[in-house]
């Protein structure tokens, strides 16, 4: 720099025509020279700065505390500013722009219903559920629920079931009514251990899970809770004392009545009556289980050719729109919107 300067004093030639000479930019050489007048190297070195550690969890929070709106996310900016030197702008608009689009889809499901085939018997839901008793004991149940004919399970335990739990009940389950397609769950970390994913891919039932923070999602299981909680409230009431081992008893009589309750929406029939003759039929092979894995592959893949985010959360929203997708041309459900709806007792 120096030395063109010197040159152009010498030869009373422009520094414009000097950079072109030496094929560089004026813009970069007066970039460069304000840096040298400042005391700075003049040219940095390339590479992405130095960061500092980053709890991607907490980012995550303050992303969903954002106030997002159809297309624009308010307080992107300040957000930014904050964690300026610790993540990319392009990364932090991925994020939010990820959340948004979550956000909208609560939104537009929330406006809608799901009308679930009864007959189809191939997706069931899955949650746990706390029963604070009398006295304060506690007891939880794994409810399992098939979505189309509400037929219901639901062991339980006298402590908050574990991994190895789950992963029992649903290799039972499965072994005696049959194993479903899907298995609808929520994010909980006994439901996505390690143990419940090797009993999944033994009898290749195909896991998808809940968007997190949004409860609604997983609104069959929500319901079979409450319907769950209500009639062991009923069976129980009013008994002075309830041993442990008769807590078994009062909890299969509770389900017992829960499949045998007649249902409007299944035509007056009861789940037992619905489940029970399609659960084995709706059973499918091995070959054709491992084809439907295969197309929901292909669909995620093109749900995320358009986003260059691949974070894990982004891959489930990606797997859980392909699944969704693969439900409704197969007709395992009907969306029905706002102005369809009637009415519906459950």
């Amino acid at each position: 720099m120096i030395t063109l300067s010197q040159y152009q004093m010498d030869h009373r030639v422009s520094l414009r025509r000097l950079c072109e000479a030496a094929h560089v930019g004026y813009g970069s050489f007066l970039r460069w020279k304000r840096r040298r007048n400042r005391g700075s190297p003049a040219v940095l070195e390339p590479g992405p700065r130095p960061v500092g550690p980053l709890d991607m969890a907490a980012v995550e929070q303050q992303v969903e505390a954002l106030h997002h709106v159809k297309c624009r996310t308010h307080g992107t900016g300040t957000l930014y500013q904050q964690l300026r030197g610790t993540i990319s702008r392009r990364r932090l608009g991925q994020m939010v722009k990820r959340v948004r689009d979550e956000k909208k889809a609560e939104r537009r499901a929330a406006q809608r219903r799901l009308e679930w085939n009864p007959s189809s018997a191939k997706v069931w839901a899955t949650d746990t559920k706390e029963i604070t008793l009398a006295g304060g004991r506690r007891i939880w149940f794994q409810t399992l629920r098939d979505l189309g004919s509400r037929y219901t399970l639901a062991p339980c335990a006298p402590h908050t079931p574990t991994g190895r739990d789950i992963a029992a009940w649903l290799d039972a389950a499965f072994t005696q009514h049959g194993a479903p397609l899907f298995l609808r769950m929520d994010n909980a970390a006994n439901q996505n251990s390690p143990e419940v994913m090797d009993v999944l891919a033994q009898h290749w039932v195909i896991p998808f899970n809940s968007p997190p923070h949004y409860p609604p999602y997983n609104g069959a299981a929500e319901q079979a809770q409450r319907e769950i909680q209500d009639g062991f409230e009923d069976w129980t009431t009013g008994l002075d004392t309830l041993p442990l081992e008769h807590i078994p008893a009062y909890a299969n009589a509770t389900i017992n009545d829960l499949n045998h309750k007649k249902r409007p929406i299944l035509d007056g029939r009861h789940a037992c009556q619905v489940f029970t003759r399609n659960a084995r039929r709706a059973t499918l092979s091995r070959v054709k289980r491992k084809e439907v894995v295969q197309q929901l592959t292909v669909m995620a893949a093109l749900f995320l050719e358009d986003n260059a985010a691949q974070d894990r959360q982004h891959l489930r929203t990606a797997w859980r729109r392909a699944v969704e997708c693969w439900l409704e041309a197969d007709g395992v459900f009907r969306v029905v919107r706002p102005e369809e709806c009637q009415p519906v007792s459950t």
